[in-house]
Parts: structure tokens; sequence; C-alpha cells
């Protein structure tokens, strides 16, 4: 049991190191979160780890392996994304009427849900190091191996919404001393240029 715990342990341990590295899903949350609002931050980093989940059952069930063998598909997944996140870029530039952190619709929230998985899920590296990664932790001899990855995968998306979380509330905080609403289209323009950013490290990676 000790052995089967230390493991786990060693997972989460790594699975958190990963997670505060910096990205462009981290930094991502982290600009929502400054000048939205931790609510938007959050709700885009909820959507970013419902993406894990079509990841995690991807690996699971073996479907990462058809991204290994077949780059065309990787390809047309990230292509999609990169031309959602494209399209996004271009709304949030061409924004005229910044919104009072209190007063965002709910529809807006729909949407930062919605970027956030789109940008997790057509990201297919996400498949490729999952199937690298879960093999390594492989903590039960009995259990099969889909099992054990489907735990692993919920005990990363667990530790990844937890900190998502923390960030962006602190993030709103740290964001109030200097974000005003006069400043807000600017700051617009700034998660424009981040999320065209996004779009490049994905078709390059």
């Amino acid at each position: 049991m000790d052995h089967y715990f230390d493991i786990l342990s060693a997972f989460i341990l790594t699975a958190v190191g990963f997670t505060l590295a910096p990205g462009p899903d981290m930094l991502y949350v982290l600009t929502q979160s400054v000048t939205s609002g931790w609510r938007k931050g959050f709700t885009t980093a909820t959507g970013l780890v419902t993406g894990l989940i079509i990841h995690t059952l991807s690996v699971a069930f073996g479907l990462g392996y058809v991204l290994e063998r077949f780059p065309a598909v990787f390809v047309i997944i990230k292509g999609i994304g990169a031309l959602y996140l494209t399209y996004l870029a271009y709304l949030l530039w061409r924004q005229k009427q910044s919104k009072d952190v209190n007063t965002i619709e709910k529809k807006e929230f729909k949407k930062d849900f919605t970027t956030g998985f789109i940008m997790n899920l057509t990201n297919p590296k996400v498949s490729l190091f999952f199937l690298g990664f879960f093999p390594a932790f492989r903590f039960h001899d009995t259990w099969s191996i889909t099992y054990q990855f489907l735990l692993l995968g919920l005990l990363f998306m667990l530790q990844a919404l937890l900190i998502f979380f923390i960030v962006a509330f602190f993030s709103e905080r740290f964001g109030r001393s200097f974000v005003t609403p006069k400043k807000q289209l600017y700051w617009n323009k700034i998660q424009a240029l981040l999320l065209l950013f996004i779009v490049v490290i994905l078709l390059l990676s």
C-alpha cells in the first residue's frame, strides 16, 4: 500500500510542477483574471480542464496511438483550433466597449468556457504527453491499465483545477490596482495578441 501511495504522491507533485510551469494556458488564465475578474479566468480554466477529460479518455482507451500513427489527424485538429482562436482574437481586437467585471453576462462565461475547452482539446500534444507521462506512474499490479490511466487523469485534472482557481483569485486582486475601465480596451488588445501568440505556439508545436 505504501508503494502505491508513494507513486501517486510522486505523480501529483510532478503534475503540479507541469501545471505551474509558464505556458499559454496559464498565461491566458492569468490575463483573463487580471483584466476581467477571477470568475472569467476560472471559467476559462474550467474549460481547459474539461478538455483534459477527452485527452484522458483518448489515452486510456488507446486513441492516443492513432495520433501517433496518423500525423494528418494531428494537423487537422490543430488547424481547427488555430482558426477558432484567431477568430476570438479578432473579436477582442475589434471590441469597442469595455465591460465592468460585475456586469459580465452569462453568455460571456459560456464563451470563456468554450475558449478554454477548444484551446485544450485542439492541442493533440496533450494526448501525446499523457501517453508518455502516465505509463511511468503505473501504481497497481493487478488493476487494468485503463482504470489506472483514468484515475491518473482524474488526479491531474483536480490538481490543475485547484491551481488555476488559486491563480485566478489572486490575479484579480493584483489586477484591481492598475486595470481600470478606461484601460480595459487596451487590455482587450493585449489579450487578442496573446491569443495569436497561442495560435503560433499551437501551429509550431
